[in-house]
C-alpha cells in the first residue's frame, strides 16, 4: 500500500474526530442538547405573598420560555444543558402590581458550582431573588435586581447588584 495513501487517510480520520469533538463541545444550552455537561435546572418560586400574581419571562440568547404566570406558592421550571465553554445565560423579567424588574437568573460562570445542577430561585420580596439550596431549603444567598437590562448580577463584580443581609 501506498504510504502516501496512508497518511492521507489518517489526516482524513484526524480532522474528522476534530470536527467531532468540536461538535460535541459547541453543543447549545437546550434542553435536549449537549452532551458534556450535565443537565441544569432552574426553578423560579413565587413567595411575594398571598395574592400577589408574578408574571415573568426567561429567555438565552438562543431559547425561549415565554411569559408565564405563578400565582402564590407556585413555581416555573426549565431544564437545559450548559454549555462547554462556560458561557450559558438565562435571564428573566418579572412583573407584579406596576413593578417591573430584570435578573440573570443563570449565569454559569457564578452558578454552575453554587448549585450542583439545582438552582431553586424564591422571590420572596421586593429587593430581588434569593437562591435556595435544594437540600435544606434554606437561603444561600440573595441578589438585588438588575438595574438595567444590560447589567451582570454577580455582586462581586457591580456594586448595583449587591447580595442582601
Amino acid at each position: 500500500m501506498d504510504p502516501l495513501f496512508n497518511n492521507k487517510f489518517l489526516l482524513l480520520m484526524l480532522i474528522i474526530i476534530i470536527i467531532i469533538i468540536i461538535v460535541l463541545f459547541m453543543a447549545p444550552s437546550t434542553e435536549s442538547k449537549g452532551v458534556l455537561l450535565a443537565k441544569t435546572h432552574v426553578r423560579l418560586t413565587n413567595k411575594l405573598g398571598k395574592g400577589i400574581d408574578l408574571s415573568l419571562h426567561c429567555k438565552s440568547n438562543d431559547t425561549d420560555f415565554n411569559q408565564t404566570l405563578l400565582h402564590y406558592g407556585e413555581y416555573f421550571e426549565f431544564v437545559f444543558r450548559p454549555y462547554f465553554w462556560g458561557t450559558t445565560r438565562f435571564f428573566c423579567w418579572f412583573h407584579w402590581w406596576s413593578v417591573h424588574h430584570y435578573f440573570d437568573i443563570y449565569v454559569q460562570s457564578r452558578d454552575y458550582d453554587l448549585c450542583g445542577g439545582k438552582c431553586w430561585w424564591v422571590l420572596n420580596n421586593f429587593d430581588g431573588p434569593c437562591l435556595v439550596t435544594p437540600r435544606t431549603t434554606q437561603y444561600a444567598i440573595c441578589y438585588r435586581w438588575n438595574k438595567d437590562n444590560h447589567s451582570s448580577s454577580n455582586p462581586l463584580l457591580h456594586s448595583n447588584n449587591e447580595m442582601l443581609a
